[in-house]
């Protein structure tokens, strides 16, 4: 419940290495992905891991965290 009728400001912490990937990704969205990783994405071993790792719970049928 809203307490204010305007605008409000949300406060929130998230994952800098958690990867910008929907739950159902489209070919063009993993290449564009894997074309900025390339290109020099100051974090991207820590995202490639955490991908890798998204991908082999995917595939066990449970989360790893």
């Amino acid at each position: 419940m809203m307490l204010a009728d305007g605008p409000a400001l949300v406060e929130a912490i998230g994952d800098p290495f958690e990867p910008p990937m929907p739950a159902r990704v489209k070919t063009k969205q993993a290449l564009r992905m894997a074309e900025s990783l390339a290109r020099g994405e100051p974090n991207r071993g820590r995202i490639a891991l955490t991908l890798f790792h998204d991908k082999v719970s995917d595939l066990k049928g449970r989360s790893w965290r």
